[in-house]
């Protein structure tokens, strides 16, 4: 709690700041059929991405389902502590 104290004072000293005024006008518009054809162009690094986020979920579940047992077996831990 008080390590959060000078934390808290900041974010409440920061809302007393205005945001500058923006004096540029920037517009972007990107069609869905642009967005469509970059990911189709590159494909591989969307299906690569996706497949390593998928192995890793998977790992992570595997992990925490045997982690308990680990714990159990090497530590002596019961499962309801």
């Amino acid at each position: 709690m008080l390590v959060a104290l000078p934390g808290a004072a900041v974010a409440l000293l920061a809302l007393t700041f205005r945001e500058p005024i923006r004096h540029e006008r920037t517009t972007s518009t990107v069609r869905v059929d642009d967005t469509v054809r970059y990911v189709r162009a590159n494909g591989f690094l969307y299906a690569a991405l996706m497949l390593g986020a998928a192995v890793s979920s998977i790992g992570s579940y595997g992990l925490y389902g045997w982690v308990p047992a680990l714990f159990q077996r090497v530590h002596g831990w019961t499962a309801h502590g």
